[in-house]
């Protein structure tokens, strides 16, 4: 797909922008407002599609990125159980916020023509009577110059850059986050940028 033309329908929703901080001290997840989020983003992605020619235009997609900030940030090991299970919420918590999106644009809009082989095997039978707009919405892909924009937060990476799904603790948690988004996750949603460099100034929002 021709980058302008992804960009225009995909979503990504920051995850740290979330972690809230108590007047004690510690840090908490606002999974009511990232679910409201998910929802949001999903209107506003198809929104941006229907500037499209409806032969050219592209499916939205909703992702996430900053997730492993936010595991940081709420002193989640990535490793451990705790960590594993946050990240199967968080997924669960994007996939039921865009599900809610989902119907409601089914019901104003229809049902979105099918032009992908892959949504048209795997559209439920609620889908194919109307009731959801978009067969497949959930996916987890890079966005470096996105999460740059965000103040350099991490975002899901892709093995080019190194940092593989097969590889522990990356595999736990695609496994734990898989059920609940729509297109195999092929990267490590946990990643973190590295230690900032000479030729890399940008900094993880974390140390700002």
């Amino acid at each position: 797909m021709h980058p302008a033309k992804q960009a225009v329908g995909t979503a990504t929703v920051n995850v740290l922008a979330f972690v809230r901080r108590r007047p004690d001290g510690t840090r908490s997840f606002d999974a009511a407002g990232f679910r409201a989020t998910a929802s949001l983003a999903l209107r506003l992605a198809d929104d941006a599609t229907l500037l499209w020619a409806t032969r050219a235009r592209p499916e939205p997609r909703v992702g996430l990125m900053g997730l492993g900030e936010a595991l940081d940030a709420l002193g989640l090991a990535c490793a451990g159980d705790a960590a594993v299970g946050f990240c199967s919420d968080v997924a669960e918590l994007l996939a039921l916020g865009c599900l809610r999106s989902n119907l409601q644009l089914g019901m104003e809009r229809g049902p979105a023509a099918i032009r992908n082989a892959q949504a048209a095997l795997c559209r439920p039978a609620h889908a194919r009577r109307g009731t959801l707009r978009h067969a497949i919405v959930t996916r987890l892909q890079p966005q470096p110059d996105l999460a740059l924009l965000a103040n350099g937060v991490a975002l899901p990476c892709g093995a080019a850059s190194g940092v593989a799904c097969g590889a522990d603790p990356g595999a736990r948690v695609c496994g734990a986050m898989q059920p609940w988004i729509d297109d195999p996750i092929a990267c490590d949603p946990t990643y973190r940028h590295p230690a900032p460099t000479e030729t890399s100034p940008c900094r993880p929002s974390s140390d700002r």
